[in-house]
C-alpha cells in the first residue's frame, strides 16, 4: 500500500508515518492484460472514451484523462466496487478506460476494447525517509 497523503489515518507498509506526505503519481502508458496488447496513451488523445473508476477519488482519474487529451464519459463507482459484466456495457463501441485497481476485478469478463492505466507513485524525497526509514 502506498500512502498518498489523502488519508491522514492511513499507514504506509512497514512503519507508521505520523505526518501527511506528498506523493506524485504518473502514468506509464495504456495496456490491457486480457487482450495481450498495449498502446501509447497518446493514441487515445482527442477521442471520447468511457472512463470507469471505483477508487476513493474518481475525479482525479477523470481529470488525468482530460489532461492527457481524452474526452471521458465518466462512470464513477464506489471505492472497492465489485463489478458485474453489465456495468461495462455502455451501448457505444467506445474504448473503456479504467484504473489498474479496477481492471484486476474485471479480468474474467472485460471486453477487447477495455484498457487500464498503470500508475506509479513516488514520494517527495523529504517525505520518503521519515515514512519508510532505513531497513
Amino acid at each position: 500500500m502506498v500512502w498518498t497523503g489523502d488519508d491522514p489515518g492511513a499507514e504506509p507498509a512497514g512503519r507508521a508515518c505520523n505526518r501527511r506526505s506528498t506523493c506524485g503519481c504518473w502514468a506509464h502508458g495504456w495496456s490491457t492484460r486480457w487482450a495481450g496488447k498495449s498502446c501509447a496513451l497518446a493514441s487515445f488523445a482527442g477521442q471520447r472514451v468511457h472512463a470507469v473508476a471505483g477508487i476513493g477519488n474518481p475525479q482525479r482519474f477523470f481529470a488525468a484523462l482530460r489532461t492527457a487529451g481524452l474526452h471521458p464519459i465518466e462512470h464513477p463507482f464506489p471505492d472497492h466496487h465489485r463489478y458485474r459484466p453489465a456495468e461495462l456495457q455502455f451501448g457505444e463501441p467506445l474504448p473503456v478506460i479504467m484504473t489498474e485497481k479496477d481492471a484486476v476485478k474485471c479480468l474474467s469478463f472485460a471486453l477487447a476494447r477495455c484498457w487500464y492505466l498503470p500508475v506509479s507513485a513516488q514520494f517527495a524525497p523529504a517525505d520518503e525517509a521519515p515514512c519508510w526509514g532505513e531497513y
